[in-house]
């Protein structure tokens, strides 16, 4: 899904420069909050061409400053112990996440 994380990534890069310190301070607050609830975060690094799907930026440059500020999160935040770096075709993403699910004793939990 599109995590509290990234949402605030595009924060950041949109809007951070533009809306007061003080309401930035404040929304970097409450998804620091909310991220440190997750169990897992699965995190998919830039790694196919992006597509147009007339929503996402196309931009590289744009692209990999929000992967900068997702990382820099993911440091600042303490979240890397919960953080699962998953790469390669879609199956092998969907393997790796399952696997650190199933260590969680997650994928269980979600069968019952």
């Amino acid at each position: 899904d599109r995590s509290t994380i990234d949402c605030y990534a595009y924060w950041q890069k949109l809007f951070g420069s533009v809306v007061s310190l003080e309401l930035t301070n404040l929304y970097e607050r409450l998804a620091r909050v909310h991220a440190r609830q997750y169990q897992l975060i699965a995190f998919c690094p830039i790694e196919f061409p992006l597509e147009d799907d007339s929503f996402r930026y196309l931009n590289m440059d744009f692209q990999k400053e929000i992967d900068r500020i997702i990382r820099a999160c993911l440091a600042d935040w303490g979240l890397q112990i919960k953080t699962v770096f998953v790469a390669g075709e879609t199956e092998v993403r969907v393997r790796q996440v399952k696997l650190r699910l199933s260590r969680l004793g997650v994928a269980r939990q979600a069968k019952s």
